[in-house]
């Protein structure tokens, strides 16, 4: 059934999700949460259907109308000066260089995309790039587009801007490697012979951000760009500082000069604005390149930005420098999630032109004189559309079930639950009582982190106030007025009670709120012990969060009391990429290193009550916790690594000399490590020497470590969303309705509670409250299919948080946040639905799927864990799943992962 539905529905598991909604406002398109991942299998199915990724799948329509414009559309000269080649909406076309009716090359591919096409020298061949075969690879077909064949055959990786090698034999591509676990990516320049094989590599990851070869007429060169600036942040790489110049490859002896220089300096002038997308002209004398107008701008409709971007020519005898046309298509220097920074573009034989795609027209610029012509075209599109993978709504009115509950933890004796859910604290009777809460209504700050006295009398707790900021706070278990018993306004989370019950331990922050930041950008927590009564604070350790522990999607800190009257915390490596860690890479590629990647490594450690000579000891350590917990007694250690606990013997009285390295990786670690739950566990937590609890969505488990044995019990809360009252009219309004263009003048919308009832000529005589919206344009709220707003808060959302208001002011009232840290978007999420955080309907997938383990992944190794995965996402409230990964078979610990082919 699985693999059925896997065939039915192409596209589920996507980089983007840009499904446009019918209903703007009121429905949402979400995805379905099917796994369309990686397979674990001891051997191939032979009586499986070979899958062909060039058929429509689903409930297909056609697409068909002609154009006389193209976006971001690359161009190439044959090198008789007869025929130009471009590609459009993913499909490789042909025509007569002096213009007219193009035809399509590739139509015969299906669903496939098509792209970057090259002339060899001779005029035989044209070099592509092509996913038909599951992946973007290198492909060449005869100059008609007659007998296609694939030349690289790498589904671990991506390919673009193809060249060719003066003899027309090989051809000169990128390579972007996809992250493997155990394997370092390829990134750069590659050569392949023309008939195939696994390409040579000429320009590797030494080179930071190797791209677009261009070769010399005489075979001698090869010219490409790059980065400068290596540890520059992803995405902002400073082209008009110097950031990206263009190099030039001796393919005689391997040896890499600069054609271009600089590189971005403070105080002293290193470059002249960078320099990148060379092409070099057919006598070898000449190059053209883009680089920025510092203070140039472009103008649409009405509206300027910049810098814009323009074509330059060198004289490469001379040095000399000139623009040659002004502007050009924009660029995307800054790299992101772009196939290429520029649409290719290249000589005419002669060399006394270049040819190139600019304002959706394709263009001819004269190299002596600037004159700039334009190259008509005429391109009939026609597209098989495949079904695409969804599930509508309607987002009602109704209350919601609390799906995102945190700090799941029973009372000493087992017979109660607090936990914290839509901003309160809330307590019911095990196994199937009704929560209630914690603390008064009229109790107004967020609630957070709820921890039981050893006697199970009173609960203690953190809040955050957008105003009054944050304090530590203790309540009787059974509800009513709570004490605050810190005097000082903080970012304070997760106290914990000493085992007499007289002292508290806590982390509290660096204060970053304080100057206008988020508890993110801390860069270091305090661990501080007090009396239960909140006197004699002080601090016994402090957690350097300014390094890669203290980034992405991380667990703030969580100090917890444990043997010999100890504090133990876990604390990130400071600068370590070693353990596994070295061997998750980013998933773009070394040139963006240090994006979004793993934490390296993290350990335990412990420091005593009271500060003292003793140094901190480090007990244990782990490739990719964010969280540990060690038992009272010591004897075990859990650690949450993939969104999921897991479990440790821990040789305390030994560790305390030397730490031990704890992996769930077999054969990596030194002891037994037993995975307790595979959809999902947060905030593990020892009830008892022999009991840890924890918790996931809606539901609270508890592990018995002699017997082996975990309960679990479901949660259930119902909470009301807000609904305003009365009634409310917009009269007198110009009123864009979204039917297709059509505009009422002079209108009348009525909205009543959270619906609008009435658009057009409407009757307000039993309305509350009539506005004139004279002169004022009223359309639907916005939807945004890819945003990202939740980042800042580590789960301690704030009710007025610029990151989700910002949206609302701008008239976004619904949005898809496909790629987030699970504890700041769907917590937040239900806040919004209860009309307790200011921002639009938020929709989300969570975190990514890496297929990579980390902190918060998992590898994908078998159909039955991708389907783990899918059901964590979907019991926090995903309604989407997001993946980056590669579809090749690579072997494993002697198995092989089977790709599912291109959806």
């Amino acid at each position: 059934m699985l693999r059925r539905l896997v065939q039915m529905l192409r596209g589920f598991v996507m980089k983007n999700f840009n499904k446009t909604l019918g209903s703007v406002g009121l429905l949402i398109a979400a995805q379905m949460l099917v796994p369309t991942l990686a397979v674990r299998a001891e051997a191939p199915d032979a009586s499986a259907e070979k899958w062909d990724t060039t058929i429509a799948r689903g409930q297909t329509r056609q697409i068909s109308f002609t154009t006389e414009e193209g976006t971001f559309t690359s161009v190439d000269v044959s090198p008789d000066g007869q025929w130009l080649v471009f590609d459009l909406l993913a499909h490789v076309y042909r025509m007569p260089i002096s213009g007219g009716e193009a035809t399509s090359l590739t139509q015969d591919s299906g669903v496939a995309t098509n792209y970057h096409p090259r002339f060899s020298p001779d005029g035989s061949s044209i070099a592509f790039i092509s996913d038909r075969s599951g992946q973007d690879n290198l492909w060449v077909m005869d100059a008609d587009g007659g007998n296609p064949r694939q030349v690289s055959k790498d589904l671990n990786a991506r390919f673009l801007t193809p060249t060719w090698s003066a003899d027309s034999n090989y051809i000169y591509t990128r390579k972007r490697g996809m992250p493997m676990f155990g394997s370092r990516p390829d990134v750069g320049i590659w050569m392949f012979h023309k008939d195939g094989g696994k390409g040579i590599e000429l320009v590797g990851r030494e080179e930071t951000g190797a791209a677009w070869p261009s070769p010399s007429a005489d075979g001698k060169w090869l010219y490409f760009h790059k980065r400068t600036s290596s540890g520059t942040t992803w995405g902002h790489w400073n082209s008009l500082a110097g950031e990206i110049q263009v190099s030039r490859l001796s393919l005689e002896t391997g040896d890499v000069t600069s054609v271009s220089h600089g590189f971005n300096q403070q105080q002293s002038r290193f470059s002249s604005g960078g320099a990148a997308a060379p092409e070099i002209s057919p006598d070898g004398k000449l190059m053209t390149f883009i680089r920025r107008i510092p203070d140039g701008t472009v103008s649409h409709k009405g509206q300027k930005f910049g810098p814009r971007t323009a074509l330059w020519l060198r004289d490469l005898e001379t040095g000399t420098e000139r623009i040659l046309m002004d502007p050009v298509t924009q660029d995307m220097v800054e790299g992101m999630k772009t196939l290429r920074i520029l649409p290719g573009y290249s000589f005419a034989p002669d060399g006394k032109s270049v040819i190139l795609s600019q304002g959706g027209k394709i263009r001819r610029v004269d190299v002596a004189s600037g004159a700039v012509s334009t190259i008509p075209f005429s391109a009939k599109v026609e597209r098989t559309i495949s079904e695409q993978a969804y599930k509508g709504f309607r987002i009602t009115d109704d209350p919601f079930q609390s799906k995102f509950m945190r700090w799941t933890a029973a009372s000493p004796d087992g017979t109660k639950l607090a936990f914290q859910a839509v901003g309160k604290i809330w307590i019911q009777d095990l196994p199937n009582g009704t929560p209630k809460r914690l603390t008064r209504d009229s109790f107004a700050p967020f609630e957070f982190a709820p921890s039981w006295s050893p006697d199970g009398r009173t609960i203690a707790f953190t809040t955050w106030d957008d105003l009054e900021r944050g304090q530590v706070w203790t309540v009787r278990s059974t509800g009513g007025r709570p004490k605050q018993i810190t005097t000082q306004a903080s970012e304070y989370i997760h106290p914990d009670w000493s085992a007499d019950g007289k002292m508290l331990v806590v982390v509290k922050s660096g204060n970053a709120n304080a100057r206008g930041r988020e508890v993110t950008h801390n860069p270091y927590w305090d661990v501080v012990r007090m009396d239960a009564n909140g006197d004699n604070a002080v601090a016994v350790g402090r957690i350097d969060y300014s390094d890669r522990f203290g980034r992405g999607r991380g667990q703030l800190p969580r100090p917890l009391w444990g043997p010999d009257g100890r504090i133990f915390y876990l604390e990130g490596v400071k600068g370590s990429r070693s353990g596994l860690g070295k061997e998750a890479f980013s998933l773009h590629g070394d040139e963006y290193a240090e994006g979004d990647g793993p934490v390296g490594y993290s350990q335990l450690v412990s420091v005593p009550m009271i500060p003292s000579i003793d140094p901190p000891r480090i007990h244990a350590r782990f490739d990719f916790a964010d969280e540990a917990v060690i038992a009272p007694n010591g004897s075990h250690v859990a650690f949450l690594e993939g969104d999921n606990v897991y479990l440790s013997p821990l040789p305390y009285e030994q560790a305390r000399a030397k730490p031990v390295l704890i992996s769930k990786t077999a054969g990596r670690g030194v002891l037994p490590v037993k995975q307790l739950s595979k959809t999902g566990g947060l905030f593990p937590n020892w009830r008892d020497d022999s009991t840890l609890e924890f918790g996931s969505a809606s539901t609270y488990y508890a592990h018995n470590v002699a017997s082996g044995d975990t309960s679990e019990t479901a949660l259930s809360l119902t909470v009301n969303k807000r609904i305003p009252d009365g009634s409310a009219a917009f009269t007198n309004a110009r009123i864009i309705t979204m039917r297709g263009k059509e505009v009422l003048e002079g209108a009348t919308i009525v909205v009543s509670g959270r619906r609008i009832t009435c658009v057009g000529t409407c009757d307000t005589s039993d309305v509350d409250r009539v506005i004139d919206a004279t002169d004022s344009t009223i359309i639907p709220g916005f939807v945004d299919m890819h945003a990202h707003h939740f980042r800042d808060y580590r789960g301690i959302v704030p009710a007025r948080g610029y990151e989700t208001a910002i949206y609302t002011a701008y008239g976004v009232t619904t949005a898809l946040d496909n790629a987030v840290a699970a504890q700041n978007v769907f917590s937040a999420a239900e806040l919004i639905a209860a009309g307790k955080v200011i921002g639009p309907r938020t929709y989300s997938a969570g975190g990514p799927l890496y297929n990579r383990d980390d902190a918060r992944t998992n590898r994908l190794t078998s159909y039955k864990v991708a389907e783990d995965n899918i059901k964590r996402l979907k019991s926090w409230g995903a309604v989407m799943a997001k993946q980056y990964f590669s579809r090749d078979a690579i072997s494993v610990s002697g198995s092989v992962i089977l790709p599912v082919k291109k959806e």
